[in-house]
């Protein structure tokens, strides 16, 4: 679907979920993102939200003939959108470029936002960002996007996910390369960026609900960028997901959507799996807890979840995460190692990809 801007341009825009709540959020992509980037992320927000999604101009399917634009434009474009669509007030999430268009709706448009989620975000530029961003230019401008692509992947995607990709390498690049077919548009986009100044002041000034996310391996934007944000943000919660790195709606998406439903109060809703399918699951090797504490108390209730099996056939609710998202699971637990926890003496599951045990 498309929306015309003030300009007569058109944006792409799709709208997904449940389509009779009358709970809206937006998600806006990052700078080489389209609305597909989102779609493992989805499916949590799909019982209990309307959920929007657009391309900037200058993306995806948007239109990408047109004059520069700041984000103050950008973010007239999606309350434009939003006005378009009767929406009064929604929760917004953006990550990176498309949280910067975040914070200027915030700014711009305040009484549109319930609760503002910023996914590796930045108010302000550093000499090292800089030589990353005019490495990715002069990439682009030599050998194309696809040239560009083997420049910032490293920077946007953590070690970890290298050695274990959710998505192959070859297949991302690929399909981020059918969505960015227009040099000069990735440029305009690039230029807002570059044209943009230090916001941390102006970011005061925000009195919404504001959490903001960050990767702690992210290469392109540093923890303390992040930081920065949420140190300006009256009120705002600062959260860092241990070994994530800059794409967090690609490679920590079980940990992202969890702080993102607790922050705004929806329960998770895991996918309820069959013991015998837990063989068939594929776990990444990162932590999905975020604090020593909360480690330590996983901890006790396995200890205490192996006593009820091994004393009294007590089945427990384990609540874990695969690549794909939340599970769960109704069983004993039969035994322990170093890494998992054994449902019997072929079924594992590692201890760092448990969120929750209930009785």
């Amino acid at each position: 679907m498309y929306y015309k801007t003030s300009d007569n341009l058109n944006l792409h825009y799709e709208v997904h979920g449940n389509l009779n709540s009358k709970k809206y959020i937006l998600f806006l992509n990052g700078l080489s993102q389209s609305t597909v980037a989102w779609l493992l992320m989805l499916p949590a927000f799909t019982n209990d939200y309307q959920i929007i999604l657009c391309d900037f101009i200058f993306q995806g399917q948007s239109d990408t003939k047109a004059n520069e634009r700041s984000f103050d434009q950008h973010a007239a474009d999606v309350n434009g959108l939003l006005e378009s669509l009767k929406i009064k007030k929604l929760d917004i999430a953006g990550i990176s470029y498309g949280s910067l268009v975040a914070q200027h709706i915030a700014l711009n448009y305040p009484e549109k936002v319930n609760n503002l989620i910023l996914l590796s975000s930045f108010a302000h530029k550093t000499s090292y960002f800089e030589a990353i961003s005019l490495a990715w230019q002069r990439a682009l401008d030599t050998g194309g996007y696809s040239l560009m692509l083997d420049v910032m992947l490293p920077t946007v995607l953590s070690e970890a996910y290298f050695e274990h990709p959710l998505i192959p390498i070859n297949i991302l690049k690929n399909s981020r390369q059918t969505t960015n077919t227009d040099a000069g548009a990735l440029n305009k986009l690039m230029d807002a960026t570059y044209k943009r100044g230090d916001y941390r002041e102006k970011l005061k000034e925000i009195k919404i609900p504001t959490i903001v996310i960050h990767g702690e391996k992210d290469a392109l934007l540093p923890v303390h960028m992040g930081k920065a944000v949420g140190d300006s943000i009256p009120g705002s919660k600062f959260i860092v997901i241990p070994g994530a790195g800059h794409t967090l709606n690609l490679e920590a998406v079980p940990q992202t959507v969890k702080l993102i439903l607790d922050f705004i109060q929806i329960p998770i809703q895991p996918t309820l799996v069959e013991k015998s399918k837990i063989s068939e699951l594929h776990f990444p090797d990162k932590e999905v807890l975020l604090s020593e504490a909360a480690i330590q108390q996983r901890k006790r209730d396995i200890e205490r979840a192996i006593l009820l099996g091994n004393n009294y056939k007590t089945k427990v609710k384990i609540i874990f995460a695969d690549d794909q998202g939340i599970k769960q699971i109704k069983t004993t637990i039969w035994g322990i190692t170093d890494k998992g926890i054994l449902l019997n003496k072929a079924l594992v599951i590692p201890i760092n990809r448990i969120h929750e045990i209930k009785e």
